[in-house]
């Protein structure tokens, strides 16, 4: 796939307002370039590296570049449709991850959970009008990609992120516990509802108009339109959709059209992020993204007149990164060693105080039984007595025999 049907659909895109002689003129344009729906080249040059396309480079040509200062004024172009502003065409030609836009982020002096959140992006507090409709999805929120997320997470909790490969904000949810390394973590993502760009009732129904609808095109529920150019401040370059792979999140209209989707939530959920609870801290992430290009039916290019209107999968990717061992040790010693020990010694701390309790209740108790019951004599005493009785009672007795 190439800009052949980019052109295509935005040939039709009710917000170019293209006239049925521009289309022609397209068209035109398109064949003697050599255009066609379908190319051939290498992955790594049709991902990263780019390669030489006719229509990219006759839009950046220096006639062009002169016909648009004579008849558009400067920085106008006669090129009705969206061209990318790239030397060769690739769909992450030129990004590497520091392919991106300046950030002013939140310290967290002042509150701990607003570390990382982003403040301004590219030095705007909001995303442009052109690319989203409400104030929600044009907001910026949350940290970068998932960076940072709040502390004492539970079920309930929700974070956001700022994503600006797909320059749209969303907000992670509960998905599901799983224990990494002895650590027991929360998984969050966003849910299938952020990706549902129309309600299932408007899916090709007839009040649509085939989807049609206020003045732009409803996509089927789990697609999500690529609106800028990945990380940067800059329009589309070209028309792709996002999706989580094999359509998971799709109607059964949109998966049967492509032969070969089997979608499964545990292999192709499309964002998971996996906390530690307590402080918060990310300890894996799943992340998933398929990329989609609408083909559309047109009679007014030839080559595209027999293409059926259906949405072809190009690739899908998954990244996971790697961290290290010590990260895990540090935050297992921190967060889930640490804790164990202070219960124990909660409840050791309690058992030798109940122990100690008892000891002296016991010893009170003793105390006060020595000193209530008191005996007269003891026994030596007694019997020492009586001897002593019977002793002088028989020296008497005998004394008054010797003196008769």
């Amino acid at each position: 796939m190439n800009l052949f049907q980019g052109a295509v659909g935005s040939m039709i895109d009710p917000q170019f307002k293209i006239t049925r002689t521009g289309r022609t003129i397209i068209a035109t344009a398109l064949m003697i370039l050599g255009e066609y729906p379908f190319v051939s080249h290498k992955v790594r040059e049709v991902l990263f590296d780019g390669y030489e396309d006719a229509l990219l480079s006759a839009a950046h040509s220096g006639i062009v570049t002169v016909l648009s200062g004579i008849f558009k004024g400067e920085g106008g172009s006669i090129v009705p449709i969206p061209i990318p502003q790239m030397p060769k065409f690739g769909y992450f030609q030129g990004y590497n991850n520091s392919r991106d836009e300046e950030y002013w982020i939140e310290t967290g002096k002042k509150d701990i959970n607003q570390i990382g959140r982003v403040q301004k992006w590219a030095g705007i507090t909001e995303l442009p009008d052109s690319w989203w409709m409400t104030p929600e999805a044009r907001s910026i929120r949350g940290s970068d990609t998932g960076s940072f997320t709040q502390m004492h997470l539970d079920e309930s909790s929700t974070s956001d992120m700022f994503f600006s490969f797909m320059c749209r904000s969303f907000t992670k949810t509960f998905y599901k516990k799983e224990t990494i390394q002895s650590i027991p973590t929360m998984g969050k993502g966003p849910c299938h509802q952020t990706v549902d760009c129309s309600k299932s009732i408007n899916f090709c129904h007839a009040c649509c108009d085939g989807s049609f609808y206020n003045g732009t095109y409803l996509l089927p529920p789990g697609m999500f339109p690529l609106v800028c150019y990945p990380g940067r401040l800059q329009p589309t370059p070209f028309a792709v959709v996002y999706s989580p792979p094999h359509f998971l999140f799709s109607p059964d209209e949109v998966r049967n059209t492509v032969v070969g989707m089997s979608p499964d939530p545990e292999k192709h959920e499309p964002m998971i992020y996996y906390h530690e609870t307590y402080s918060g801290t990310t300890l894996k992430v799943t992340n998933r993204l398929q990329v989609n290009m609408p083909v559309i039916k047109s009679h007014d290019v030839p080559s595209s007149e027999n293409m059926p209107n259906v949405m072809i999968p190009l690739f899908w990717q998954e990244a996971t990164p790697i961290y290290h061992q010590f990260i895990f040790n540090q935050v297992w010693f921190g967060f889930v060693l640490v804790p164990r020990l202070m219960t124990v010694l909660q409840f050791v701390a309690l058992g030798l105080g109940l122990l100690l309790l008892t000891i002296l209740v016991f010893l009170q108790l003793r105390k006060n039984q020595k000193t209530t019951i008191r005996p007269s004599g003891s026994f030596l005493e007694t019997t020492t007595h009586w001897l002593s009785s019977t002793s002088s009672s028989s020296t008497n007795e005998s004394g008054g025999l010797r003196r008769m």
